[in-house]
């Protein structure tokens, strides 16, 4: 064969296999034939019998037992392989048959770019089909093998157009499914937009950024990245998603990011970026009262920066130079969270990741200083004013008895506390006190408050003296003391004023009850005065019995009879007795005395003997006894 012919056969081979002219495919005995072996479902087959005519025949497709007669047409619906079995009665062999495949119809993978000066690139990366039937919506049409490469296509006018592609298997029917792809050609790409970055995870090794961004269809956007910096940009991937994309396994901890996404012209490689915009890089410490935020970006078109704390922005920072912020108006063992944003002048927003501190205190809280003690119910009860700006979270009470030295006797988490361990009179008592504040740290020991303890004696006379120890524990000072006297159902008799002194002396004889309690009451020197109170003094007064030792029964109206005076009788009991003994008068009431007679006789000048018994108001039995002597001048 020379050359030449050799050419046309090739040729028409190729032209053969492209146009899927059909072919004769004959059965295992050679009694029929079937028009293609594979084809897509619904996959239709035409038998066409051989030889034998006039002869019944019959057909089972699928090889489930049920035979179709004489039927020479059949559709397959569902993929598979198929073994066709023809029946002939009264022949030998009986059975013949063929074999056949029905592939699934499925759409070719492929995607069609858009190039500028209205061109497309069609790259089909199916490997399902062994051959792509491609029109490109404008009458023009291309087959190409699978991996072929798709030459750029080219329209004459900027319009939309549907580009198909279907599958075909040599050698089998050309009945498979085709995609279809709208496509708008353009005379220029279009780059992306930028919109925002934002650190999603912190982390050394699996830290995450969101990219925002809008994309146009159709065309090749790569993802471009720089680590803290604007240089060696490198790809990272292209996009598929029209708007939003993660980039995982980044260390955020350390490092800042820089993107750029390029549009490629698919036919040509040519490439347009879009804006840069960088990730912030933030890092949060805990210092002394403060936290310091301090972080890592480029100032690409900087406007400002806003640092945002528990999701409120906290403040404005206008200089890209500042990378550094404290934050003072934090409190002790609170956590807090902060981010930081810059805004672009060209609307770009870059968000940092979250970091959280715990704040912290070192500082010594100030001392409990102005206290008030004073004593109720035999107890000493104090309370304090809490030091301005603190949160004291627990008390310890140091307590000193009779000026030893000061202990710890007790914790509370109040500003009040009650000592019901104490004694009086007899004893004094000092408090102080120390406290750890909410941060955990432990004030100074502050200075005493001594409630005042009275002390007292009772003299000749029923007068009662009483002395005081001076009030400790308000910052103002003292102004005055008072010493309110209580009978005995403690209702109130006098306050006397006592000024700064320290004692007072009372005739209490006329105060007309015979138990009596005492209590100093300091006042301090503020403008609305605070008051504290001494352990009450209790006093009994003794029985006051006055008898005189003579008198003058003569109705002068002066002395004329021989009485008994005194305080606090509750019980009274007089009798006179004559020289030998005998009772001549008897009186139980002390306003009744003896007017000198017997009988309703005069009795003789003379000495008598008298016996006053006495029962006071507290039970206390007093007896008096001695002589009076009898006048008549």
């Amino acid at each position: 064969m020379n050359l030449k012919l050799l050419h046309s056969f090739f040729l028409a081979l190729l032209w053969l296999l492209h146009h899927n002219i059909t072919a004769q495919n004959t059965s295992a005995g050679g009694r029929f034939e079937v028009d293609y072996l594979k084809g897509c479902a619904p996959f239709t087959i035409n038998i066409t019998q051989i030889g034998l005519t006039g002869l019944t025949r019959t057909y089972d497709f699928d090889r489930d037992g049920l035979f179709e007669g004489n039927l020479t047409t059949y559709t397959f619906d569902t993929p598979g392989i198929y073994t066709i079995l023809e029946v002939m009665a009264n022949q030998i062999p009986r059975e013949d048959s063929i074999t056949i495949e029905v592939a699934e119809a499925r759409e070719p993978v492929f995607t069609v770019r858009n190039c500028a000066g209205n061109n497309v690139k069609v790259n089909v990366t199916d490997t399902y089909y062994d051959r792509f039937f491609i029109d490109f919506g404008d009458g023009s049409n291309l087959t190409i093998s699978q991996g072929d490469d798709v030459p750029p296509h080219s329209y004459g006018a900027q319009s939309t157009y549907t580009i198909t592609v279907r599958g075909i298997f040599n050698g089998a029917k050309d009945n498979c499914a085709t995609g279809a792809i709208d496509i708008s050609t353009v005379n220029n790409l279009v780059p992306a937009t930028v919109n925002s970055v934002t650190v999603t995870a912190v982390d050394a090794g699996a830290g995450t950024i969101e990219l925002s961004y809008n994309l146009s269809p159709n065309i090749i956007y790569d993802l471009e990245q720089a680590v803290n910096g604007l240089q060696n940009f490198q790809r990272v991937e292209t996009l598929t998603d029209p708007s939003l994309n993660t980039i995982e396994n980044l260390n955020t901890v350390d490092n800042y990011y820089c993107y750029r996404i390029n549009a490629v012209d698919a036919c040509s490689g040519a490439v347009i970026h879009s804006d840069t915009i960088c990730s912030i890089n933030l890092n949060a410490v805990a210092q002394n009262n403060t936290n310091t935020l301090t972080w890592a970006t480029e100032d690409l078109n900087f406007s400002n920066y806003a640092i945002i704390k528990d999701g409120n922005v906290i403040s404005t920072i206008n200089n890209a130079a500042q990378t550094i912020y404290n934050d003072s108006d934090v409190i002790c063992n609170q956590n807090y969270c902060y981010r930081i944003v810059s805004n672009y002048t060209n609307g770009l927003v870059s968000t940092s990741g979250e970091i959280c501190v715990t704040a912290f205190s070192t500082d010594t809280p100030a001392s409990v200083e102005d206290m008030t003690s004073t004593i109720t119910d035999d107890q000493v009860n104090i309370t304090w004013e809490i030091p301005p700006a603190e949160s004291p979270r627990l008390y310890f009470v140091y307590k000193s008895t009779n000026n030893e030295p000061a202990a710890v006797a007790d914790t509370v988490d109040s500003n009040n506390y009650t000592d019901s361990d104490v004694s009086f009179p007899g004893n004094s008592y000092c408090y102080s006190f120390a406290y750890e504040d909410a941060c955990g740290n432990l004030s100074d020991i502050g200075p005493v408050t001594c409630p005042v303890i009275l002390t007292g004696s009772l003299g000749t006379d029923n007068q009662v003296s009483m002395n005081w120890t001076d009030y400790q524990g308000w910052i103002v000072g003292v102004n005055q003391y008072f010493v309110d006297i209580f009978d005995d159902q403690q209702n109130l008799l006098e306050s006397v004023p006592a000024g700064s002194g320290l004692s007072l002396t009372d005739d209490a004889w006329n105060r007309g009850s015979q138990m009596l309690f005492y209590q100093v009451r300091a006042v301090s020197n503020d403008p609305s005065p605070r008051e504290s109170l001494s352990n009450l003094f209790r006093v009994q007064l003794e029985v006051l019995i006055f008898l005189p030792n003579a008198f003058t029964p003569n109705e002068d109206g002066l002395n004329d009879s021989f009485e008994a005076q005194g305080q606090f009788f509750q019980e009274f009991s007089m009798k006179i007795f004559n020289r030998w003994g005998e009772i001549i008068f008897v009186s139980d009431n002390a306003d009744v005395g003896w007017d000198g007679t017997f009988k309703g006789k005069l009795m003789p000048e003379g000495t008598y003997v008298y016996r006053v018994d006495v029962t006071d108001f507290t039970g206390l039995k007093t007896t008096r006894t001695g002589g009076v002597v009898l006048l008549r001048r």
